[in-house]
């Protein structure tokens, strides 16, 4: 039996021996004021669920949590959930109703001091002059900003995790405003009037999570699964596309007037189109890969380690665009076959030529599944031809040219 007992009905000991003290302080004082509750207690230790008591005790921890404004992680993640145009519009709630506040906490100011000047939601705020709506954004805003931070997992209590869950906040709260269509201070004051901003940050995520679920099909069912290396024969901004799609949290690679790249959230409807577009590109290339019925094992037997490329992983889409115009001179055909460097001069010059009639005649060889295909597939090629064009035009000396020199074609090993 166990060592110790206060009414010689129930025996118990600590597993711990510092925890002895503390226990017979509890049990000995609960024995004497209720004795009723004492029992039950000891009872339910022996008799108990112990689902029921997690369950319990979950729901009294989240219960806290939520007394300080803090969402349990499951509730949390629902802001990712995807949320359709339509039933967005049953989600209406009238925020001016004072009966609707939250009179158990203070609305802080802090959430909005963080809101960028420039963005349509600052400057609709700044129109506000219901208290009551004012306050129950503010709200709002902060209770949204910590179910990021739980969701993302970002870490707690420090200002930088704050500024980012901000950040996306204000992001995909804009995307969502502007795929409503809001295009005067009046007609946003009105949207957040009525419509939770949870419900704003959904509808604006939920594009942002179809392109991600489409990136991820392209790689794992779409022509790129069918290349040995994978995403690696995309262009190298076109695969910086896909990558940070594919993040926990996809962000968006935005092209800028300096020809760099800043990764950001997605922040407007523009966004979302841009990176749609990129990947319609991606897709119509499908139709020149299968089209050209790439053998691996071939090219890599033959292709030329001293060319660029020369490694199988460093083969882009774009190189076999160049290959399969070159062989068009060669063999009046687009094939994937390697060019053998006693070639090159030749196809160098033909490179020299008339742009438009090179991009027709590799275009005309193919089978295009629609004309959204040809059309895209034509605009690629051609700027890529006319790139390689530029690198090469000012090559003094053609016929005595070191092939390794050239970048962009698969060359032949040998002669």
């Amino acid at each position: 039996m166990p060592s110790y007992t206060l009414d010689n009905v129930f025996y118990w000991n600590t597993r711990k021996a510092k925890d002895l003290l503390l226990l017979q302080a509890i049990l000995s004082t609960l024995f004497e004021m209720d004795q009723v509750r004492y029992f039950q207690i000891l009872e339910s230790v022996i008799w108990a669920v112990p689902s029921e008591f997690e369950e319990n005790a979950l729901r009294m921890r989240r219960g806290r949590l939520e007394d300080q404004a803090i969402p349990d992680f499951d509730d949390a993640v629902e802001i990712y959930r995807a949320l359709e145009l339509k039933e967005f519009r049953n989600n209406s709630v009238t925020k001016g109703n004072p009966h609707l506040a939250l009179n158990d906490l203070s609305p802080s100011s802090y959430p909005l001091v963080l809101l960028p000047k420039n963005c349509a939601l600052a400057r609709v705020l700044e129109k506000i002059n219901d208290s009551n709506l004012l306050d129950f954004l503010k709200i709002e805003f902060a209770a949204l900003a910590n179910k990021i931070i739980i969701a993302d997992r970002l870490p707690l209590g420090q200002s930088e995790s704050f500024k980012e869950a901000t950040s996306k906040t204000v992001a995909y709260v804009q995307v969502g405003l502007d795929l409503l269509d809001c295009k005067t201070i009046h007609e946003l004051y009105k949207i957040l009037e009525v419509y939770p901003l949870e419900s704003l940050f959904r509808l604006g995520f939920t594009p942002v999570r179809s392109l991600k679920l489409r990136a991820r099909k392209l790689l794992q069912e779409g022509w790129v699964n069918n290349w040995k290396h994978g995403i690696e024969i995309l262009p190298p901004g076109y695969k910086d596309i896909v990558i940070w799609l594919l993040e926990s949290q996809p962000q968006c690679l935005r092209r800028l007037t300096d020809a760099k790249g800043q990764i950001t959230h997605f922040s407007n409807v523009e966004d979302v189109l841009w990176t749609e577009d990129k990947l319609d590109d991606i897709e119509s290339w499908g139709d020149l890969y299968h089209g050209l019925s790439l053998d691996y094992k071939i090219i890599e037997e033959s292709l030329w380690e001293n060319g660029q490329p020369g490694e199988m992983r460093d083969i882009i889409i774009d190189h076999f665009i160049l290959t399969a115009t070159a062989n068009i001179f060669l063999h009046r055909h687009p094939l994937y076959l390697p060019i053998p460097k006693k070639k090159i001069p030749h196809v160098l010059r033909e490179f020299t030529t008339s742009t438009q009639r090179m991009i027709a005649d590799f275009n005309n060889n193919f089978a295009f599944s629609s004309e959204n295909s040809k059309r895209r597939n034509l605009i690629y090629c051609k700027d890529i031809i006319n790139q390689f064009k530029r690198s090469i035009s000012q090559l003094t000396n053609i016929d005595e040219i070191y092939p390794g020199y050239i970048e962009g074609l698969l060359i032949k090993t040998g002669n």
